[in-house]
């Protein structure tokens, strides 16, 4: 599923960093790649924990007639560097680099709209707090927001604390299928499976604080 997210028969724009390893492709910070396709006002998918850019397939390809789609791959996840970055911070500056290339590159410099779910639409409300004239605005689905959202945070804490306790090699799948309810996970599960366990271990400790 990578690999179609990398290869969308929509045309894939020619702009590049001198940091990207193909074209239609951009690298940032420590290890962050986006894969960009279409061409129209700039958008950033940033996808959530454990679910990989895999996620925005569908989305991208319905987007990428009317816009430029950037869809990021957090380290650990797909084209991006294998290790996970080391925490909210690096994320949040990784994203900032990639959409000041994207605004550069726009024609009429534009901003990107970033579009954020989970994990990511936390890294993008910071992004959007801490660097407001970097984004044109944001979507965010269920951003990780600790105590401010007591429900989310303590489901999230409970199986983030049952997981650390559990060194199967499943327990990351559980602790997603949890997190995103049995129906969900029946539709989303296999891309979790492309995902090293240790990234999603990493990554939880990280956005549960």
């Amino acid at each position: 599923m990578i690999d179609d997210v990398c290869n969308m028969t929509t045309p894939v724009t020619s702009f590049t960093n001198e940091a990207a390893s193909r074209p239609g492709t951009l690298r940032a910070g420590a290890g962050t790649t986006a894969t960009v396709a279409g061409h129209g006002p700039p958008v950033l998918v940033v996808h959530g924990v454990g679910f990989g850019p895999d996620t925005f397939h569908d989305l991208a390809g319905h987007l990428a007639s009317v816009a430029t789609v950037v869809t990021v791959h957090r380290p650990g996840y797909g084209l991006a560097s294998t290790a996970p970055a080391c925490g909210l911070a690096s994320h949040v500056d990784d994203l900032h680099e990639l959409a000041s290339v994207v605004r550069d590159a726009d024609h009429h410099h534009r901003a990107p709209l970033v579009v954020g779910i989970s994990g990511g639409a936390t890294v993008s409300l910071r992004l959007a707090i801490d660097q407001p004239a970097a984004v044109a605005g944001v979507v965010l689905h269920e951003p990780l927001v600790g105590p401010l959202a007591p429900l989310l945070h303590a489901a999230v804490t409970t199986a983030a604390n049952t997981l650390a306790a559990d060194a199967d090699p499943l327990a990351t799948d559980r602790f997603l299928a949890a997190l995103v309810g049995s129906d969900a996970w029946q539709r989303w599960g296999h891309h979790a499976a492309v995902v090293p366990p240790a990234t999603i271990r990493a990554e939880v400790a990280q956005f549960a604080a």
